[in-house]
């Protein structure tokens, strides 16, 4: 039985504070971004979570409710915009690491823990995290789960390092309440050590056609697959650092075909292409210009409804945007962040190490 390298162990690796302190161009709470003069600007604001954990996820969830998760069995949830935050741990759950949640509005949402063997599990609420029901706990000694993603409130899939040399996915149908696992069989052939980073979550995203994409790192070269329950799943190379606790971290689809990958190398560093970029949905790739902070990118998010979409990553150096999807790009905060996600709305949410929650908001 191969014993896959685990890419999260190395995250511990990794700077998890960077000098406190914020950049925050564009004005103050309530600017509007509605005016048509001078350039756009991304407006980074702080917010109290109520812990000190490392939050690591971030799931809008529509209507101003926003859930988050982390280490320490570690939930939390806005039902404000995320101007205010509930946070709590689940009973029984205080030696699990939420490294992914997704959330369907302010009473349904699903956790997932990420550990060798049992420590990886799924947890889901549907009452508003007033109590929480173990669903899924890992079935193998080396399994390892990584990250999540559901294309509507039933259909999910949960993605976890190889295991017997073979691709490891689970799937739900009826949103979190059961999984079970994609036959390995009907995935393509994994490469050796083949994993996920169980950095932001966001290392599986809906793919806009009905399925969802994953992305890889730590083999010989980062990967995307892709497919739904009723299509063949495919892979394909992405053009970024590649190696042994290096490659993809998060990907994400948006309009018109627009598509993006982030990632990097998590332990020694290693020179190469931290964003990849798609034009025609995912089809083909090409590396992108090189974001505006240093270190590995744990996770990225794209903002809807503006043409080109801004795409916003984060990671140990900071948080950096490009309004004008990949181009050029400005560092606009200075802190760790892990994760970042954005709500329909256009409003979005980074969270990081000690509880830190930063709002963000496009304005001109």
């Amino acid at each position: 039985m191969t014993t896959v390298p685990r890419p999260l162990a190395l995250l511990a690796l990794a700077p998890l504070l960077a000098p406190l302190g914020a950049c925050a161009p564009g004005g103050a709470e309530g600017a509007s971004d509605t005016a048509d003069d001078g350039p756009a600007e991304l407006v980074v604001e702080p917010r109290t979570s109520g812990t000190s954990q490392l939050l690591q996820a971030v799931s809008p969830a529509g209507d101003g409710v926003v859930w988050v998760s982390g280490h320490g069995g570690t939930w939390g949830r806005s039902t404000d915009g995320g101007l205010s935050w509930t946070t709590g741990v689940v009973p029984g759950a205080d030696s699990l690491q939420f490294r992914d949640v997704a959330g369907f509005d302010a009473r349904r949402a699903v956790l997932l823990a990420a550990g060798t063997g049992p420590m990886s599990r799924l947890m889901r609420t549907d009452d508003g995290g007033a109590t929480w029901t173990e669903t899924f706990v890992m079935d193998h000694p080396d399994g390892f789960l990584d990250c999540m993603a559901f294309v509507d409130d039933r259909r999910g899939w949960a993605y976890g390092d190889a295991v017997d040399g073979g691709l490891y996915l689970l799937e739900t149908r009826d949103g979190g309440a059961g999984w079970s696992r994609v036959p390995a069989s009907a995935l393509p052939e994994a490469l050796e050590s083949e994993g996920g980073f169980a950095a932001s979550g966001d290392c599986v995203a809906p793919d806009g056609e009905g399925g969802v994409a994953v992305a890889t790192g730590n083999g010989s070269r980062p990967r995307l697959l892709r497919g739904s329950g009723e299509a063949e799943w495919t892979a394909l190379d992405l053009p970024l650092t590649a190696g042994p606790a290096a490659g993809a971290t998060a990907v994400g689809f948006g309009a018109d075909g627009f598509a993006w990958a982030v990632g990097g190398a998590i332990g020694e560093p290693i020179e190469g292409p931290r964003v990849a970029l798609s034009s025609d949905g995912g089809a083909s790739w090409a590396a992108a210009s090189d974001p505006a902070i240093e270190g590995p990118l744990y996770g990225g998010a794209h903002i809807s409804g503006v043409d080109p979409e801004p795409l916003v990553v984060v990671g140990p150096g900071g948080i950096a945007w490009s309004p004008d999807g990949g181009g050029a790009w400005t560092a606009v905060h200075d802190s760790s962040h892990w994760a970042v996600a954005f709500g329909d709305d256009g409003r979005g949410w980074a969270v990081g190490p000690r509880g830190r929650i930063t709002a963000l908001r496009r304005v001109r």
